[in-house]
């Protein structure tokens, strides 16, 4: 009962918190953190100017249109009931008793969702998708951990055809990463050799791609300065390449290689700007998540959802064009995130190194 009327009492917290947060999103926020819904809006209404990406989220957005709705302020308020209903809803259902520190997680990525991707955004159609990863990774149809991880993949590909192509290289990072977390059986693990052994098969894969197709491989290799060209003063947290142009491979894995590491331990932001601290405190517990669990003995629920979240990590770092954006993007790996921070294994983990130290 007590856990029960926990969870009624979050649930109206979070119809509350949605509330407040659309209030903050349209009365403070500048108007280019509506450059995305604006342009969707005008592909839904005739544009051509537009990509395969903004294509198919018009589409989608005109066969769930059924109220006729024209505006980006009652897209966002629309789409943000349907997810506040979902969300309560989880929590009203939920038989779990949740922690202080999960609680602080699950909120703070609640206020991300509701102010950057509730609205008329492609995040909306992203996050669904990883919704259906998570899905997969969490079904007992099966037991075989190889054939969740396969049909992960290939959600993604089918997503890289229709909607983002460049997961298409996520399609290929999720097996690798789960072969980079090595034996679940292993008592302990290093987390910077698995992600260097990460990094190290990804090099290893661009390079070889590169050999098949040139012209792929110099439009990763340009990927984040032919967007930063165009932008050179509307993005406060643009990622400025460290050593220079990719021109060329090896220019590129220095890049990268200083670039995954950024997005993982964004301190700089904080010299840029005093508003950006809760967003660095945030990506660093979220980094601190990731190198617990690859650490520690896990089952299998939880590599998988690790090699979702490390090959998203992997493919950010070449295309996210400042960290706002991946800050945004990443809220749609959330439900990843929540799994790892709640999972019994994680919990039964923590409970036993309290126990051991008691005794």
């Amino acid at each position: 009962m007590r856990i029960k009327k926990q969870n009624v009492i979050l649930s109206l917290v979070s119809v509350l918190f949605a509330v407040l947060c659309k209030i903050f999103q349209f009365a403070i926020l500048p108007q280019k953190y509506f450059y995305d819904s604006r342009h969707i809006l005008a592909v839904m209404n005739g544009s051509n100017n537009t990509d395969i990406s903004y294509s198919f989220t018009a589409s989608f957005y005109k066969k769930i249109n059924i109220f006729q709705i024209n505006d980006i302020y009652s897209w966002s308020i629309y789409i943000t009931i349907i997810a506040t209903l979902a969300i309560a809803g989880f929590f009203l259902f939920s038989k779990k008793e949740y922690s202080g520190k999960e609680l602080l997680f699950i909120f703070a990525s609640l206020a991300l969702l509701n102010i950057y991707v509730f609205n008329l955004s492609k995040e909306v159609i992203q996050l669904l998708i990883f919704v259906v990863v998570y899905l997969i990774i969490q079904s007992r149809a099966t037991k075989n951990a190889w054939i969740k991880i396969i049909l992960c993949s290939i959600i993604f590909m089918i997503e890289s055809i229709f909607f983002r192509t460049y997961y298409l290289i996520l399609a290929a990072m999720t097996p690798i990463v789960y072969m980079a977390l090595g034996d679940r059986n292993r008592q302990k693990r290093n987390a910077w050799k698995v992600l260097l052994t990460t990094i190290l098969l990804f090099f290893l894969v661009t390079y070889v791609a590169g050999l098949i197709s040139p012209e792929g491989l110099n439009s990763i290799l340009s990927a984040r300065s032919m967007v930063n060209d165009i932008r050179t003063k509307d993005a406060d947290s643009m990622i400025i390449e460290l050593f220079g142009r990719n021109t060329n491979f090896l220019v590129f894995c220095a890049n990268y290689l200083v670039d995954f590491i950024r997005l993982l331990l964004p301190l700089e932001l904080v010299a840029k700007s005093i508003k950006y601290i809760p967003f660095v405190i945030y990506q660093i517990a979220l980094t601190m998540l990731i190198f617990r669990t690859i650490a520690l003995k896990r089952d299998d629920k939880n590599n998988m959802l690790l090699a979702v979240i490390i090959g998203f990590v992997c493919i950010s770092a070449i295309f996210e064009p400042d960290f706002g954006s991946f800050v945004r993007h990443q809220a749609c790996v959330c439900v990843e995130y929540a799994a790892i921070m709640t999972s019994s294994v994680t919990c039964s983990t923590r409970n036993n190194k309290t126990s051991g130290a008691k005794r």
